[in-house]
């Protein structure tokens, strides 16, 4: 019998280390993987962190913080080929590292409206792909100079058609001035 029905609204907090992956909703069937919410804090993660994993339908709206960690990849939506990845987060802040990939819709399907939110410097990420729109926070802490995102894996990062918004946090820093320079994203590989 085939497994129907959906895995949703679940939320995973991690704030120890884990050796292995994590995944914040999983289901089997042909139901969907939705609203299920993974936040990593001031911690390690060796393996995976899967915001929803869906082997036979749709996975949306799903959620994955990164904060002030280190974690092997992250895949916000993963699913089968053929099925859809929408309206997917991945919010980096806080000098999060994302030693593998970055990925709003691991399907090679349908992908729309997935988000990379950084937010603050020094996150880093070995490759980044899947994600439609980008939003750039800067914090009181970023200075002329600074780079939000740095891509470090060595493929090239493709940005055409991709929508790109920036923001100052509230506050600021009083430092920057008209002329300064901050960098979104940068790819070591160019």
């Amino acid at each position: 019998t085939a497994l129907t029905g959906n895995a949703g609204n679940n939320t995973v907090y991690v704030d120890e280390p884990i050796t292995g992956h994590v995944v914040g909703g999983e289901y089997s069937g042909s139901g969907d993987v939705i609203n299920n919410t993974v936040v990593v804090k001031n911690t390690t993660v060796g393996g995976m962190v899967v915001g929803g994993h869906s082997q036979g339908a749709s996975s949306m709206n799903n959620t994955v913080t990164i904060d002030n960690s280190t974690v092997g990849s992250v895949y916000v939506s993963m699913m089968n080929v053929g099925t859809e990845a929408s309206n997917n987060t991945l919010y980096l802040k806080n000098a999060a590292i994302v030693s593998g990939e970055a990925s709003g819709g691991h399907n090679y399907g349908n992908n729309r409206n997935n988000t990379l939110l950084v937010e603050g410097i020094g996150n880093k990420v070995g490759r980044v792909d899947e994600f439609q729109k980008y939003e750039f926070i800067a914090t009181d802490r970023v200075n002329a100079g600074d780079v939000l995102l740095t891509v470090t894996g060595g493929a090239a990062t493709d940005m055409q058609n991709q929508k790109v918004g920036v923001a100052m946090m509230s506050g600021g820093n009083p430092l920057l001035k008209q002329g300064d320079v901050i960098t979104l994203m940068h790819n070591d590989s160019g």
